[in-house]
């Protein structure tokens, strides 16, 4: 008799132990969102090379054809005598911007820009247009 009261108590406590909910090892703990990484912002020390290579062939110093100076980054944001070429934040409205895809003049007029240049530009000038 004193077996199967030692068997009875042991599976009390077997039992009662699974009953108790605990954290396996193998359950994890739930994975948190990390924020996705911020792009670099494209700043003019980016873009200037660019717009220099492309563009400051006919477009440097007072003398540029459609008294644009693009050569400097204080030149393109004076823009000319129509006004400011870059709108910051705003690439639709940017002249600099619409000209590369070929509004309402296609520039540089010899070739067309490709496209990821176009993109880098235009993401400069939503960025603000930002020197440094």
């Amino acid at each position: 008799m004193k077996s199967n009261t030692t068997f009875l108590a042991l599976a009390a406590v077997v039992v009662g132990a699974l009953a108790v909910p605990t954290m396996s090892f193998a359950q994890k703990k739930p994975a948190t969102k990390k924020p996705a990484p911020k792009a670099a912002a494209v700043t003019y020390k980016t873009v200037g090379p660019t717009i220099t290579k492309t563009c400051a062939g006919c477009h440097t110093g007072a003398a540029g054809k459609a008294g644009l100076d693009l050569s400097t980054y204080a030149g393109i944001m004076k823009g000319n005598k129509e006004g400011k070429i870059v709108m910051a934040g705003n690439p639709a409205k940017s002249m600099l911007c619409t000209v590369l895809h070929g509004k309402p003049k296609l520039m540089p007029p010899k070739h067309a820009v490709d496209a990821k240049t176009i993109a880098v530009v235009e993401a400069w000038v939503k960025g603000g247009a930002k020197e440094k």
